[in-house]
């Protein structure tokens, strides 16, 4: 896997040094406005580039408006879902949470889901 990073350089730079990260090779896009940052971060996405995006500090709205902007046709008529990965310190490994603000249930009659 190979990141593109979009956002404040200098606060990047910070944190890749902190965490021992090379950024040698990496592409990086210094950006601070919000709105310029997730239409970037959603670009490679849309032309082939990129095959997924990762949420950082921007806010989720933002970044969904920029995901289902018609401009940048990533709309299906598929489920748009998200994965949220944690690292607990007290816990062995780490915990994936599926569209973690949603409750869903299944209707099996159906076979729908619904909130």
């Amino acid at each position: 896997m190979e990141p593109i990073l979009v956002g404040n350089k200098s606060k990047i730079e910070t944190i890749a040094e902190e965490v021992g990260f090379n950024l040698k090779d990496v592409e990086l896009y210094d950006m601070s406005n919000e709105q310029d940052i997730v239409e970037k971060t959603v670009e490679p996405v849309h032309s082939k580039h990129s095959d997924g995006l990762m949420k950082g500090k921007v806010s989720t709205p933002a970044l969904l408006k920029a995901v289902l902007d018609k401009r940048f046709d990533l709309r299906t008529d598929r489920l748009l879902s998200h994965v949220a990965i944690l690292e607990i310190t007290t816990y062995h490994k780490f915990l994936l949470v599926i569209d973690g603000r949603h409750g869903y249930s299944a209707n099996f009659r159906t076979e729908s889901w619904y909130n």
